[in-house]
């Protein structure tokens, strides 16, 4: 703490100061906390094409990464299996790829 407040009567070290903590915080800002968690169904498998992701606050969706297109989020992750299964008997029936 003495530390800090020396620094910020210094102008050099006040910049500094200041410099690192804009610096840590863009770094932070674009953090992405998800993971690609397939393998939390256990011998369920996703859809062709199709994968499960989990944010780091526990919520989980799919994404379709050739069509651009992803669920919203839900805290049941077989809830989005099966929205993940009737999205691709969807686009199976309309011939969407």
């Amino acid at each position: 703490m003495l530390e800090n407040s020396n620094a910020i009567r210094d102008g050099n070290a006040s910049t500094r100061l200041k410099n690192s903590i804009v610096i840590e915080k863009d770094k932070n800002e674009g953090k992405c906390n998800s993971q690609r968690c397939d393998k939390a169904l256990g011998r369920a498998k996703m859809p062709e094409g199709y994968e499960l992701w989990r944010d780091g606050d526990g919520c989980y969706w799919w994404s379709h990464p050739a069509s651009y297109r992803s669920s919203s989020l839900h805290w049941d992750r077989w809830a989005i299996y099966r929205s993940a299964k009737i999205d691709y008997q969807q686009m199976i029936k309309f011939h969407i790829t």
